[in-house]
This record gives structure tokens, sequence and C-alpha cells, in this order.
């Protein structure tokens, strides 16, 4: 909420903004990004795990080398 407030003279003009906007405008989107990551990350990693492509969880079990599905080449298979 952003109220506006006149200076006696006419000359200035004062805007000041609620406390929790400005909190909720700064906090809250580093907070939604770090939580994106992390579950893309974890996400990414548990299907590593399984032996499914990282990026479209296609099963490798029989083309270890590269994704039929997306042409993504595992990391292990990069080492």
């Amino acid at each position: 909420m952003l109220w506006r407030s006149c200076a006696g003279d006419g000359d200035h003009t004062q805007y000041r903004i609620a406390d929790w906007l400005l909190y909720g405008i700064t906090f809250v989107p580093p907070i939604v990004w770090g939580s994106i990551r992390f579950f893309r990350t974890s996400r990414r990693t548990s299907r590593l795990a399984l032996g499914l492509c990282p990026t479209c969880g296609y099963d490798l079990r029989a083309t270890p080398d590269r994704c039929p599905e997306c042409g993504q080449i595992p990391m292990r298979a990069q080492a």
C-alpha cells in the first residue's frame, strides 16, 4: 500500500511504503528462486541415481551413452 502526503507548503510530496510490502518485494523472490533451484537439483540427482536421463527422465538402461529421447549425454557417460 502506498501513501501520499503533502507538506504544508505544497512544494514537497512524500511517498511512504508499508514495511511488509518492502520486505515481500526484497525477500520473497530469492527464497522462491532458491527453493526451485533446490528441487530441480534434487530431481536431477535422483534421476541420475536411478539410471534415468537427468533431463527428460527416459530409462537409460538400454542406451547408457546417450538418451534416445532428448539426445542428452549423462554425466557418468561423459566421464
